[in-house]
């Protein structure tokens, strides 16, 4: 993958989770992002949801990530949106067109063993803003929880950055990485503070978990290659 840290638009995203104990009967989830460029913070924002999974969550942020990253398509700086949820990324890069071709015919992306990927709808609207957009980006896995002051981490960090993302080793400066690891933790605190602020499921501004349309968007083959030749090349 050709990637490009410095003078680049990177987008950083994470989801939180508020469980259905202690008298909640419902869990709330806060998706999160956080626009950067050249080491500073250019915009974030969360929402709140209840009735959702934490994977909902994770997917869910992506696509706000990818959807706030694209506003800066005029830049002409490259787009990066880093996630680190492997499931999330792994499904709008190397799964998709697996699942595009079980699903051949059906109308929904299929697993290998025929059960519809889950929160397709997600996928579905980050592969449509994606080509209405044109704009080349890269989403890339990172590893979570990370302090960025610990020689230990950051080890842990960067082969792991690396071998996911398939990028030569050693091609990205610590400092960097060190960013990439900063950021991450600034997004996770971000869905968390939103969370502790808002302890009621009922609450005014949580969103109740979007349904799948009966009729919605479904890409052709055109449209599959078309993000292919756009997503991490």
């Amino acid at each position: 993958m050709e990637f490009n840290y410095s003078n680049a638009v990177n987008v950083f995203t994470d989801a939180s989770n508020l469980p259905a104990i202690k008298g909640r009967k419902t869990n709330i989830i806060c998706p999160a992002y956080v626009v950067t460029i050249n080491g500073s913070m250019i915009e974030y924002g969360s929402k709140l949801i209840k009735n959702a999974t934490a994977s909902y969550g994770e997917l869910f942020a992506l696509a706000m990530g990818i959807q706030a990253g694209l506003k800066y398509a005029n830049t002409k700086l490259p787009i990066n949106i880093f996630s680190d949820s492997e499931i999330s990324v792994s499904g709008c890069t190397v799964w998709l067109p697996k699942w595009y071709k079980n699903g051949e015919g059906n109308y929904y992306l299929t697993k290998k063993d025929n059960h519809p990927a889950a929160n397709q709808e997600i996928i579905l609207d980050i592969i449509q803003m994606v080509c209405k957009s044109n704009t080349k980006i890269n989403i890339m896995n990172i590893l979570g929880h990370i302090s960025n002051k610990s020689v230990r981490d950051m080890d842990r960090f960067t082969r792991y950055f690396f071998r996911a993302n398939d990028i030569p080793f050693d091609s990205v400066p610590i400092g960097q990485l060190q960013q990439m690891a900063h950021f991450n933790d600034v997004v996770d605190n971000i869905s968390r503070t939103a969370l502790r602020n808002i302890a009621d499921p009922n609450h005014p501004i949580v969103c109740r978990k979007q349904k799948q349309p009966n009729v919605y968007w479904y890409p052709k083959e055109e449209d599959i290659q078309h993000y292919a030749s756009l997503v991490n090349n």
